[in-house]
């Protein structure tokens, strides 16, 4: 189930987990400034 919202999380920014995953880890050891974008936040 988490994969599933996981999945669904990052359609919502136009993107897929292990492109989100590599922006983090790009992210993470300074290789960039910038965070991916993040999806807005679940209602329920």
């Amino acid at each position: 189930m988490r994969h599933e919202r996981a999945k669904a999380a990052v359609a919502e920014v136009d993107s897929n987990l292990n492109a989100h995953v590599v922006a983090f880890m790009r992210w993470l050891v300074h290789e960039t400034d910038e965070l991916p974008t993040r999806p807005a936040a679940p209602t329920s």
